[in-house]
């Protein structure tokens, strides 16, 4: 009975760490295309300057380009974290990465 329940709690870890890794793919996905708008607002405003118009508006587009990039390397380190925690639960529980049950005896 405890082994079931403690297969239990791992797959609960494991199901909750792939959860986590979904989520952090989907914020990953919205951040680089933030980063994508952000750097093309920030191109056009740097040809404006360039076709002699006046504008504030580069420098703090420049400044939000380098705001995405660095949350996009945030999410980054996070997933990867969590793609590791991922597979060491899986290792630690016997599996594979594609978790099925493999034999862990030597």
């Amino acid at each position: 009975m405890a082994k079931t329940e403690a297969s239990a709690e791992q797959d609960s870890k494991v199901g909750r760490v792939r959860s986590q890794i979904e989520a952090l793919e989907q914020r990953l996905r919205w951040e680089m295309q933030a980063l994508e708008a952000a750097h093309t607002a920030e191109a056009r405003a740097a040809n404006a300057v360039l076709a002699g118009e006046t504008t504030d508006k580069h420098s703090s587009l420049t400044a939000a380009v380098q705001s995405a990039r660095s949350r996009i390397a945030g999410t980054e380190g996070e997933l990867q974290v969590a793609k590791t925690e991922l597979t060491q639960l899986l290792i630690d529980s016997g599996r594979d990465l594609a978790g099925s049950a493999v034999d862990v005896r030597v």
